[in-house]
């Protein structure tokens, strides 16, 4: 599984508020914030809007995001 973090605050303070929650572990107890798990996800408003990954911009919604039944082998 992996997790889909939504932060629906907007403004300078509400980035400083999310970043200090996230380095606290208390992300997931605030109001504004859902914490979405599972295999398969679609992420599908508003259309055209950015999708980031690890601070890149990855793709544009909508977009079908799945974990791969295989895993990735990694050689050293």
């Amino acid at each position: 599984e992996f997790s889909v973090i939504l932060m629906n605050g907007r403004g300078a303070f509400n980035v400083l508020r999310y970043g200090w929650g996230l380095v606290a572990g208390r992300l997931k107890h605030f109001p504004d914030v859902q914490l979405i798990t599972g295999k398969d996800i679609v992420i599908n408003v508003p259309a055209g809007q950015p999708v980031q990954a690890d601070g890149d911009i990855v793709a544009t919604v909508p977009v079908h995001i799945s974990v791969d039944p295989e895993p990735l082998r990694v050689v050293s």
